[in-house]
Parts: structure tokens; C-alpha cells; sequence
């Protein structure tokens, strides 16, 4: 049986894997026996389903590169305009930070956008969603960069502007962090660091029993006590380290600005009134308020407060005449 043969527009367009048009033969070609023949025939739910026109949108189409290679670079110009606002911070850093300092900065801007749309579409094309760029901000960015070049069909050279690289990043965090905390203990990965109580200045047995539980970071929070009492708990935690025969590094967690009040200028206090109530939440007994006159003498026992008032507004009143309150809240009441 003579095979048809491929048309030309199926040759010059870019397929992955077979047509729908050759998935659906292969699907309904069942052979039958009879007659020592055999003959294709659609399932019948396939003869009366109409034929559903195939999907055109593809993320692989140049648009759809074009358009995320334009977003992407957005993106990397704000993370170099962002380490540029940075550059007086960055310039008074260690020179061996100098490369961690640029990438927080380049990392900062990248996670000021919401990037969960771009996420999408790079998922769409199995692309890295930028979501572990915190050791190598730019030079993920411009990884992914790269390959949507590539998949347009531009060319693509990597930038000589990353402060830090996709391997190097991970490598100078490991680094740094050994170097902080110490190296991890060989039977875990992580360090156990413990805050310090102020009873410690003062007590060998708890620095011995932290010590033997585990503790690999003892963490002093300076924002309490005081020089003297941080020199104390450094020593009995050293102590029981080496007694111990372990490795302990010691943070000091300096105090940050404080907000700090003056004497403040004398004002009226807040009057609160409450009714009585019983157990079930019920009024037994109003409030009562007295609304004595300026200059007059103290209210007598009866009333629960009083409250001075306008000697002429308070004479105008009469019994039954609503007076209408305004609370510290805002709110209002009547009575």
C-alpha cells in the first residue's frame, strides 16, 4: 500500500514528537479480522465527537521568547540600577565582602517584583523560575537569559558584570558560613545555636549541660545586661567547650536603635466608665456620672466619677433634656 506523502508545510514547520493528525491514526487504526484483510476504523465515540482544532499557542513560538527576553532584561536593569543606589552602603564593606554586598543588592531588587507571572511562562518552557537566586542573583537572571536567547535564535555571551556565579555563590556562602558559625558536627548539617539566659553569667552547670545537649553557636542578645555580664557567659560557655573537648563560636547580637520617649506634656486623663454586671454578663447597676460645674466643690459619694463643665450650659439643662457624648474612641453614646 503506497504511503502519503508529507506535505510541505509539515516539513518546514518545527515538530516535537508526532502530529496529532499521526497520534490519531495510530490510535484508530484497529485491525479486523475477515476476509484475510484488514481496515482502519475509528472508535465510535470518535466518529461522533467533532474534531477539536489543534492548539496554535505555543510557548516555544519567537513572540513568546522575544517577549520574555525583554522582561528578563528589565529585570536585570533594575537590579544594576538597585546596586547603584547602593554603592555608598557597598563601599563601606570589607573588600572580601564586596562580591556578597553587590549580590544582596541585585537580590533585593529581583524579589521587589512580582515575579509570578514571568515564573509561569518560564515554567511553560521549562526554564528555572529564578526561585533559588539568593546565593547568585544576576547570574541566574542571566542564565535563564541565555537560553531563551538560544532559543530564538540570537546569540548570547555572557556578561563580565556578575559579582558572583552559580557555583561560586553556593561555594562563597558555604565558606562564610563555616566561618561564622563553625564547621556543622558530623552527624548533622546544621548548627544548633542557643540564646543565653542572664543566669548563665552566674552558673557553670547550665554552660556545661548546653554544651553537652548540642550547642554549637552561643548567642548573646546584647540588647540586655550588660559588658560584664556578656564577659561571663563568653567564659563559662569557653570553659565547658573546652572541658568538653568541642569546637563553640560565640555571637553577639548587637542592640539596634530604640525608640525612646520625653516627659510628655500633662494632658486630662482618660475617664472610663463601666456598668455593673454579674457573672452572666448582665447590667446590674448603671454607671453614674456627675456633671459638676467649674469651681464647684467635690461631687459627693454616690456617683462613680464626675466631670466639670460650663457653669451657664450646665444651669440650662432640664430634666429630661438628652445630653449627647463623644468618647475618647470616637464613639458616641446618649443618655
Amino acid at each position: 500500500m503506497r504511503q502519503p506523502e508529507p506535505s510541505t508545510a509539515a516539513a518546514n514547520e518545527p515538530q516535537v514528537g508526532p502530529s496529532p493528525a499521526v497520534e490519531a491514526a495510530a490510535a484508530c487504526a484497529i485491525p479486523t479480522r475477515g476476509r484475510g484483510r484488514t481496515r482502519d476504523r475509528a472508535p465510535a465515540a470518535a466518529r461522533r465527537r467533532p474534531a477539536t482544532p489543534p492548539d496554535t499557542a505555543s510557548p516555544w513560538d519567537g513572540a513568546t521568547c522575544e517577549a520574555l527576553i525583554a522582561e528578563l532584561q528589565a529585570l536585570r536593569d533594575a537590579m544594576h540600577a538597585q546596586a547603584a543606589r547602593m554603592a555608598p552602603l557597598r563601599d563601606a564593606v570589607h573588600p572580601l565582602q564586596a562580591a556578597s554586598a553587590a549580590n544582596l543588592a541585585h537580590y533585593l531588587a529581583l524579589r521587589r517584583h512580582d515575579l509570578r507571572a514571568l515564573q509561569a511562562r518560564l515554567a511553560a518552557l521549562g526554564l528555572s523560575s529564578l526561585g533559588r537566586a539568593e546565593t547568585h542573583g544576576l547570574a541566574s537572571v542571566d542564565k535563564v537569559l541565555g537560553i531563551v536567547h538560544r532559543l530564538a535564535g540570537r546569540d548570547w555571551a555572557v556578561p563580565d558584570d556578575e559579582p558572583v556565579g552559580a557555583r561560586s555563590g553556593p561555594a562563597r556562602l558555604a565558606a562564610q558560613a563555616q566561618s561564622l558559625f563553625g564547621a556543622p558536627p558530623p552527624a548533622r548539617r546544621v548548627r544548633t545555636m542557643v540564646t543565653l539566659p542572664s543566669s548563665l553569667a552566674a552558673d557553670d552547670a547550665l554552660a556545661r549541660s548546653l554544651v553537652d545537649a548540642g550547642m554549637d553557636v552561643a548567642r548573646i542578645n546584647c540588647a540586655h545586661d550588660d559588658a560584664a555580664a556578656w564577659a561571663a557567659m563568653a567564659a563559662r560557655v569557653r570553659r565547658a567547650a573546652r572541658e568538653a573537648g568541642r569546637e563553640l563560636r560565640v555571637l553577639m547580637d548587637l542592640g539596634g536603635p530604640k525608640l525612646r520617649t520625653g516627659p510628655l506634656p500633662p494632658a486630662a486623663p482618660v475617664l472610663k466608665l463601666h456598668p455593673r454586671r454579674d457573672a452572666y454578663g448582665r447590667v446590674t447597676e448603671p454607671a453614674r456620672l456627675e456633671l459638676r460645674a467649674r469651681g464647684a466643690p467635690r461631687v459627693p459619694p454616690g456617683a462613680d466619677a464626675w466631670v466639670r463643665v460650663d457653669a451657664g450650659w450646665l444651669r440650662a439643662l432640664a430634666v429630661g433634656d438628652r445630653i449627647a457624648l463623644a468618647d475618647a474612641r470616637g464613639a458616641r453614646a446618649a443618655s
